[in-house]
């Protein structure tokens, strides 16, 4: 046990295998995102748990999972994505709706309203006349008390606590499974783990002692111009408050499993966010400058976390984006991480920048079928960076063939370039193409239901080589139908090998929409999504 509890889930070591694109976006395998309390990964695990037991108890292995709804800006496609991951390895069969005896369905909720932001996720039982079995909710409910008490307790305005020490102090609670048990030993590198399983996460070693980083593939950029046009005089827009999203409880959440991780919940409610500035502004230390190189106290370091924490609740409960110019977004006017969305009508085409509109306050790109598309990801910092991205709540390194590369699920962007990643990555010579195309043929739908899709996030992390721990890292461890993007033609996907390390701290969060086209007119209305 390290001296401050919010510690333990400092920094990672990935062992990367990744791919670098022209100009520099970076593919890493490694040990993938940490599972613990607090986290997505964590509470689908409790959800599995409580599924199986029930299924065990009734001679059964089967199950249909339905929609997982949740506010208007979320992903729950992502939930529903994973969720059927772990239950697969647990042995649960999932079945198609009209096969199966039980169905899972649930929902999911943004609280705002304490110290740091939670998602509640809850979760319901039917059998196949359409009746929900109490006795499922009623013994899923009971099981997670204990957690539910404690993330209420420590997220009382009154408290000071921050996300990070509630994760750890849920964690002592909870007994999850094997696969996403924290090793001891944080020194050697995590070897590679099936999709269907958690990786596991390491302890925190000091900062000053990095453990060895392994191999990373590099991929470099097609010949593109590049639409961004340096100090661009930005405009930000601000969405109104979505108080579904938001969510309004005084009192905590009064069922369901917390999610309090703060990448889970900023993916989970679509928001937009420049935690970096949040937490440099409010410390007053470089978050760039190596760990070893300042002075952090646990004040500092409670100071960085509670100005992240309400940096995130603030972008939730008043969405907001930053033009840098027509086609580029970034979270903030001072944010060094930018995105923007290159469209090819056909496969022959070249693709070009599309401009960026408004719809209901969030940043929106308007792609119709049949569009063929790429997202180019600006890193302006003097430092190299991870990217989770993210399509329809499903990560872009889903179809990787290496599972550690699937399961690690970041690009890397090296310092002061730009990087286009051309569709879902297969392997080092192949990416197939992100088409828009009707739910039936979307990725989407090859992995569940259809639910809140036409989403893209990306989520900006810290990746360094050698033993030098950036300060960001150790200042915050411890309305119309909707359609999928769908897998378009293979293409050739260029690469190289390189090492890195990374944080496990979101440095900034950009989210966007775009509108897919409706499902076919001669599906029966109960069965359109």
């Amino acid at each position: 046990m390290t001296e401050h509890i919010e510690d333990k889930t400092m920094y990672r070591t990935l062992k990367h295998l990744a791919v670098l694109l022209p100009a520099a976006i970076v593919l890493i395998a490694a040990d993938g995102r940490s599972a613990h309390a607090g986290s997505l990964a964590e509470a689908l695990q409790t959800v599995t748990q409580q599924v199986k037991t029930y299924l065990d108890d009734k001679g059964e292995n089967a199950i249909s999972i339905g929609t997982f709804n949740g506010p208007k800006t979320g992903t729950g496609r992502a939930i529903e994505t994973e969720l059927v991951d772990a239950l697969k390895a647990a042995n649960v069969n999932i079945v198609d709706e009209l096969d199966a005896k039980w169905e899972l369905r649930g929902s999911f909720a943004v609280d705002t309203s304490g110290n740091f932001p939670i998602v509640a996720l809850t979760v319901n039982l039917f059998d196949g006349n359409g009746a929900e079995i109490s006795s499922f909710r009623d013994r899923f409910n009971q099981e997670t008390a204990a957690e539910r008490a404690i993330v209420n307790e420590l997220n009382t305005p009154e408290s000071s606590t921050t996300s990070a020490e509630a994760e750890s102090s849920v964690a002592s609670t909870s007994n999850p499974p094997a696969a996403s048990t924290t090793p001891a030993d944080s020194g050697s590198p995590a070897s590679t783990t099936p999709a269907s399983a958690t990786p596991p996460a390491s302890s925190t070693p000091p900062a000053s002692s990095t453990p060895p980083a392994t191999d990373a593939v590099v991929a470099s950029n097609p010949p593109a111009a590049s639409s961004e046009t340096p100090q661009v005089a930005g405009t930000d827009t601000a969405a109104p408050t979505d108080a579904s999203a938001a969510g309004n409880s005084s009192t905590g959440i009064s069922e369901g499993v917390p999610i309090d991780n703060s990448t889970d919940v900023a993916v989970l409610s679509g928001a937009t966010a420049d935690l970096q500035a949040a937490v440099q502004n409010a410390t007053q230390v470089s978050t760039t400058t190596p760990a070893t190189q300042v002075s952090i106290s646990r004040e500092v370091r409670t100071t960085a976390r509670e100005a992240r924490d309400t940096a995130l609740k603030e972008a939730i409960a008043n969405p907001q984006f930053h033009l840098v110019n027509p086609n580029i977004i970034a979270a903030s006017s001072s944010s060094q991480f930018h995105i923007e969305v290159l469209v090819a009508p056909q496969a022959s085409a070249p693709a070009q920048p599309v401009p960026v509109e408004t719809k209901g306050g969030f940043p929106f790109i308007p792609l119709t079928e049949g569009n063929l598309y790429q997202i180019r990801v600006h890193n302006n910092s003097q430092f190299d960076v991870g990217v989770e991205l993210l399509i329809d709540g499903i990560n872009t390194l889903h179809f990787a063939e290496n599972p550690a590369i699937k399961a690690t699920g970041k690009w890397v962007i090296t310092a002061g370039t730009t990087g286009t990643v051309q569709g879902w990555f297969v392997n080092s010579a192949v990416v197939d193409s992100f088409l828009i195309t009707a739910v039936p043929d979307g990725v989407a739908s090859q992995l569940g239901k259809p639910q809140r899709i036409g989403n893209i996030t990306a989520a900006f992390f810290p990746a360094w080589t050698g033993d030098e721990v950036p300060a960001f890292e150790q200042l915050l461890a411890a309305g119309t139908s909707r359609g999928a993007t769908g897998r378009g033609p293979s293409q050739e996907f260029r690469g190289t090998v390189v090492e890195r390390h990374f944080g496990t701290q979101p440095l900034s969060i950009i989210s966007l929409r775009y509108k897919n086209p409706p499902p076919p007119v001669d599906l029966p209305d109960d069965l359109a999504p």
